[in-house]
């Protein structure tokens, strides 16, 4: 794999305009030093004059993908059938990464040979109940960020990221690609593929914030 793999952020949303905005803002923030495109998959039934100008405006930097029926893994498969990149990286619309969100998980993928990451996403309104909350469910060591990657046996949804070929090998081995979502299958065989270790992983520090508690 490259120094700097290319990568493929896809948001799919649905009527959170509000929140929407701000995550791609983060996103086209990214300190990333590789090639990095915007897909959005956009479910919603229309938009705020706001989000009408900031999408004409930014219509150079974002792949925008219509969507008619709501449905997040049918939304998530669009996105990566429209993805170019080496590395995939699945945000929620209300999440805003921190600018060096996706070197750091690519960088991961990249040096581990890793599947696929997942990144913790902190509540804006309380951090601490979202960190005890990781700590239930994956135990203490995946929120203390003097330890490293931790393995785990499922995805923070919320913000992973996933090599191309890894996600398309699931993709491909789900009977019913239009309706199963891709990591549903990845995290059944624990991300094994010829692409890299058999490993799902997160990073202890948090790498960015919702508006909504994650857990």
């Amino acid at each position: 794999m490259n120094l700097h793999p290319s990568i493929s952020a896809i948001v799919a949303t649905y009527n959170r305009d509000s929140s929407l905005i701000d995550c791609l803002r983060s996103l086209l923030g990214q300190d990333y030093p590789g090639r990095m495109e915007l897909i959005v998959v956009d479910q919603s039934r229309g938009h705020t004059p706001e989000m009408a100008d900031f999408f004409q405006l930014q219509e150079d930097r974002l792949c925008l993908v219509r969507q008619s029926q709501p449905n997040l893994p049918q939304a998530r498969n669009a996105g990566i059938a429209a993805a170019t990149g080496e590395i995939l990286l699945f945000v929620d619309d209300d999440v805003i990464l921190s600018p060096d969100a996706a070197r750091r998980l690519a960088n991961h993928i990249r040096t581990l040979r890793m599947n696929a990451v997942g990144g913790l996403v902190v509540s804006e309104r309380d951090r601490e109940a979202s960190l005890r909350g990781y700590a239930r469910q994956f135990g203490v060591a995946s929120v203390d960020e003097a330890q490293g990657l931790q393995s785990v046996d499922k995805f923070i949804g919320a913000l992973m990221m996933v090599s191309a070929a890894a996600a398309r090998a699931a993709k491909a081995g789900t009977q019913e690609c239009r309706r199963t979502e891709f990591s549903l299958s990845l995290a059944r065989t624990r991300g094994k593929s010829e692409a890299g270790t058999s490993v799902l992983a997160v990073a202890p520090k948090p790498l960015s914030m919702a508006a909504k508690s994650c857990i």
